[in-house]
This record gives C-alpha cells, sequence and structure tokens, in this order.
C-alpha cells in the first residue's frame, strides 16, 4: 500500500497526461492495484472460509440422543467413537485454519517483524474464541435443555438399582453421576486444546479463554447442579429402602436357628408362631410388588428399579419358605425316621429265642426299651404333623405323595407294633426275671467293692504333699477308677434294658471328681514348686520383692479358691 501510495503521489505531483511514458506508467500502477486487488479478496475468501468451518462446530452437538430422537437416552454407548471422529474433524479445522492464516500472511507479503500482522492475529484469535464458545455453548445447552423440569420432557440418562448381596448399590451411583457430567464438560471442552492458537504470546491454548466465558461458566455450572441434585434425589430413594435390609443381609440360618430355640426352655416355638412369620413375611410380599419399577427424578433422570424388585421379591419369599421348608423337612424327617424305625424294630423284635441266647435277649430288650421311651411322643405326633401339612397347604406349598401314604400308614403300623412288643414283653417275661436276679446280685457286689475301693482310695499318698512321684501314683489310680467306671457304665446300661432300679454308685463318682482336683492341685504345686527355686537363682541384687510378694499371695488365692476347697 505505501508503494501504490508513493506512485500515486508522484502522478499527482510530477505526471500530466503529456508526459513521457504515462501510459506505461498508468498500466504499471493498474497492474499493481489489481494485484493487490486479488489477493486481497483471496485473503477475505479465506476469512469467510474460516467462519463456514466454524459454522459447522455449532450444527451438532458432541452428545445426543440415540438416533437423534427426542424420546430416547444419550447415546454414550459409543462415546468413545463419536469423540474420535470430532476431535479428528477438530484437529483437521485447526490445521486448515492455520493453513489459510499461513497463506494470508503470504498473500499480504507481511514481514516476518510487522508488528500490525500481531494485532491481527489477536483479532482472528478473538473470532475463534467466540467460535469455539459458540461450538461449546451448543454442546453444553443441548445436555441443559434435556435436563429441564418442563413438562412432556424425556429422560435423559437412565440409572439403575440393583441389590448385590449384601449391599443395595446404583449404577452409575451418585458419585458416579457427578463425575459423568464433569467428565461430559471436560469432554466438550477438549475441542479448545485441539485448535491451534494463533497468537501464541498470551496462552497456548483457547482453553483458558474459553473457561472463563461467562456464558461457558454459566452453562457448566448449572449443568453440574442439575445432575448433584438429582444424583442426591436418587441416593435418598435408595436409603428409603435400607428399613428392609434384614432381608438381603441376615443369615437366614443363623435366623432360623434362633428363632427355632426361642422359647424360655429353649424348644421350638409352636405352629402359630410358624404361621406368624410366614404372615409377616407373605405380607411383606405382597406390599413390595407395588414398588414403582420406573422412578423419574426432575423429569430427565429415570431411575429402574426392576432388577432390585426382583431380587428383593425373590429374598422375601426365600424368607416366607424357610419357614416353610422347615416344616416340611420336620413332618418329611419325622416320618421318615418312624417309618424306619417300625421296620428296624419289626425285625428286631422278631428274632428267634428258643435257644435262650443272651445275647439276642438283651438285642430284644434293647428295642422294646425304645418303643417303651418313644411311645408317649409317637402317640402324640401324628396330629401336629397333619396340622402342619394343613398350614403349608394354605401357601399353596405341599408334601410329596409319598409322605401322604406314609401319614395314612404309619399310625396303624404304629399300633401293630406297640401291640407285638407286648405280645414279645410277656414271652421273655421268664428270662427277663432271671436276667433281673442276676443284675441285682451283680449290682450288690459291685456296692461292696466300690465302698471297700472308696476307702482304700482316701489312703493313697497323693493327699499328702510330701508324696513321692504324684503324677505316676495318679495315673496308675486313674487306670483302676477307669475299669471300675466301664464295669459300672455296663451295669447302669443292663440295668436299664432290663428295667432294674439300681443305686447312682455316688463312691465311684467321687473317686473321679476328686481325681480331677487331684491332678489340677499337683498341677499348681508344681508351678509354685518351679517360681520358687526359679527366684532362688536369681542374684540379691535382681530380686524384686514385690513382684514376688504379688505371686505369693495369687498363689495362696488360687489355693483357696473354689477348685480345691473339697480337698482342702
Amino acid at each position: 500500500m505505501e508503494d501504490i501510495d508513493a506512485t500515486v503521489l508522484k502522478a499527482e505531483a510530477e505526471l500530466t497526461w503529456n508526459s513521457e511514458g504515462v501510459w506505461d506508467y498508468i498500466v504499471a500502477l493498474r497492474d499493481t492495484v489489481s494485484d493487490l486487488e486479488t489477493r486481497v479478496q483471496q485473503v477475505q475468501a479465506n476469512v469467510r472460509r474460516i467462519d463456514d468451518i466454524m459454522m459447522t462446530w455449532v450444527l451438532k452437538p458432541i452428545f445426543e440422543r440415540r438416533e437423534g430422537k427426542k424420546d430416547t437416552l444419550l447415546n454414550l454407548e459409543d462415546k468413545a467413537e463419536r469423540l474420535k471422529k470430532v476431535y479428528t474433524a477438530m484437529e483437521q479445522d485447526g490445521a486448515k485454519i492455520r493453513g489459510m492464516v499461513d497463506e494470508n500472511k503470504r498473500l499480504l507479503k507481511v514481514p516476518d517483524d510487522f508488528k500490525h500482522w500481531d494485532r491481527y492475529l489477536l483479532f482472528l484469535d478473538h473470532v475463534i474464541t467466540r467460535g469455539l464458545v459458540d461450538g461449546v455453548s451448543c454442546s453444553l445447552f443441548y445436555l441443559l435443555d434435556n435436563c429441564e423440569t418442563r413438562v412432556n420432557q424425556f429422560p435423559l440418562l437412565e440409572a439403575r438399582l440393583e441389590l448385590q448381596e449384601p449391599y443395595l448399590i446404583i449404577r452409575p451411583s451418585p458419585e458416579e453421576l457427578r463425575s459423568l457430567v464433569e467428565t461430559l464438560v471436560a469432554e466438550v471442552l477438549h475441542i479448545c486444546d485441539l485448535v491451534p492458537r494463533l497468537a501464541t504470546h498470551s496462552h497456548a491454548s483457547y482453553l483458558p479463554d474459553v473457561e472463563k466465558d461467562e456464558e461457558i461458566t454459566h452453562l457448566r455450572e448449572t449443568l453440574v447442579g442439575r445432575f448433584e441434585a438429582a444424583a442426591s434425589q436418587v441416593a435418598e430413594h435408595r436409603d428409603q429402602f435400607l428399613q428392609h435390609q434384614s432381608l438381603w443381609r441376615d443369615r437366614r440360618a443363623d435366623v432360623l436357628e434362633r428363632f427355632l430355640t426361642s422359647e424360655e426352655d429353649g424348644k421350638q416355638p409352636g405352629l402359630p408362631k410358624f404361621k406368624q412369620q410366614i404372615d409377616k413375611y407373605e405380607q411383606l410380599h405382597a406390599e413390595l410388588e407395588n414398588i414403582d419399577t420406573m422412578v423419574v427424578f426432575d423429569k430427565w433422570l429415570r431411575l429402574d428399579v426392576r432388577p432390585f424388585k426382583h431380587g428383593l421379591l425373590e429374598n422375601t419369599k426365600k424368607w416366607a419358605q424357610m419357614y416353610k421348608q422347615h416344616l416340611i423337612a420336620q413332618v418329611t424327617d419325622s416320618l421318615t425316621e418312624l417309618d424306619g424305625f417300625i421296620k428296624t424294630t419289626e425285625v428286631g423284635v422278631a428274632q428267634d429265642l428258643n435257644n435262650g441266647d443272651y445275647d439276642i435277649l438283651v438285642s430284644i430288650m434293647a428295642h422294646l426299651v425304645r418303643v417303651r421311651d418313644r411311645t408317649h411322643a409317637t402317640d402324640a405326633m401324628f396330629e401336629p404333623l397333619k396340622a402342619i401339612i394343613a398350614l403349608v397347604q394354605q401357601y399353596g406349598d405341599d408334601l410329596p405323595e409319598t409322605m401322604h401314604l406314609k401319614l395314612q400308614e404309619l399310625p396303624e403300623q404304629w399300633e401293630s407294633l406297640k401291640k407285638q412288643c407286648d405280645l414279645i414283653r410277656q414271652h421273655v417275661a421268664p428270662l427277663k426275671a432271671n436276667e433281673v436276679s442276676v443284675i441285682r446280685k451283680k449290682c450288690v457286689k459291685f456296692e461292696t467293692r466300690q465302698n471297700i475301693y472308696r476307702e482304700k482310695f482316701k489312703k493313697y499318698s497323693f493327699f499328702n504333699y510330701d508324696c513321692e512321684l504324684p503324677y505316676w501314683r495318679l495315673e496308675r489310680v486313674n487306670v483302676r477308677v477307669t475299669r471300675l467306671e466301664e464295669e459300672m457304665h455296663m451295669l447302669q446300661e443292663s440295668a436299664m434294658l432290663f428295667e432294674v432300679g439300681i443305686s447312682e454308685f455316688k463312691h465311684m463318682k467321687s473317686c473321679r471328681k476328686e481325681l480331677r482336683m487331684l491332678k489340677q492341685l499337683w498341677d499348681h504345686i508344681c508351678l509354685v514348686q518351679a517360681c520358687i527355686n526359679h527366684w532362688k537363682t536369681t542374684p540379691w541384687r535382681e530380686v524384686d520383692v514385690e513382684n514376688m510378694d504379688i505371686e505369693c499371695k495369687k498363689f495362696a488365692k488360687d489355693i483357696r479358691g473354689e477348685r480345691f476347697r473339697e480337698l482342702l
């Protein structure tokens, strides 16, 4: 421009239409101006192309609903692929812009040290910054617009409430939702890093300027706030179900065990309490079926409760089924055990006693005693079992057909077995009377032997502190007492089988009790002696008199304790 201005000034001052070479001057000036006009037009065209490139940044948001429909969720499945395409396009656009700016510099023949060129780059930077602000705003506003709480708003995102025992979780969790919005905003803003900055003396990237823009700041804060509000509502909705957490956190086996021993005497509760527990879970199951399977927060965040509801209902069924299965197992086990007992006993009492075999007599008597011991309980078991079956059938459960057949047949078989046992009892009565006489004689003899041994036991030397080899003597006496106890147990078993009343053999029990206490006492004596012997080897300067006094008092207290009081 300065050259053209100088040339024009020369014409104004020196040339006329009659001047020599004026036509050549006009042609040269025209060519120079025409060339400048052409280059300026090319520069302007490049600027318009830059504007056209920036217009593409606002044509479509980076993140959209699936298939672009208004009633679908935000498409995040192919987010990585979509971001790759967008980022690649932005890098290409940045390269194109850089190329056109370099071309403008060449067209305008700008020297490297021309200061006005920096001002031109700052102007272009401002234009590109606005373009990036518009591009980021396009994506953020799309997200924000779809998070409005207006009527006819369709959910944008969906979370799932799931029961993963022992935890109740949300996918994505409230924390992940908050992280998601920050990630989406950061991924949108990342496009500002992909366009090379023209004027690099301030920032190396457009991102700082875009982040400081009031519009972007407002959009970002509003969007994050809406996500946080919705995430908090989701967490509150989840927490309301924690009142039922015992359904998935408690171990059913432990709860059942506590229930079965909840009566004062530790016995199993009655049928009404079983019914109460089953009804509680059946009623709870009916209430939980009314849980909404889909809940929408602020019109745009949808919570799918179906996975949790399914798991919760399944757990509730299992709790009710636990009590029903216990009752069913109780009936099944009772009938199966009685059936096996009847069959075994029928065979056992039918053994041939013609030769008067003692072992066979003992076997038969054992069967008769077992029948006698369970007569009252077995007579009373059938009606409660029928009541259990009736209760279980109220809830749509039932026992196998074979169990129903057993329940019909076993009462008759049980009565038949009792009659058979009565006949066998009469048949073995003479042999039983003989054996009763033998057992009583043995008991008298054993009573005499235990009295004699008791007096001998009291005189053993391990009752004295100056006893030598106390453990060896205790072991020998223990062997003798054990043999006598085995003999005593055999007499007691025989007496039980043949229904003979015998004494408790208290002297033998006293010997065993005192033998145990003597072993503990001698252990304590050895401990005390070992401590004292250790103290004797301690140098005078290292003697801890206070500690020794404490230990001695402790030894004395232990000796006077409850364990050894009967021996001292």
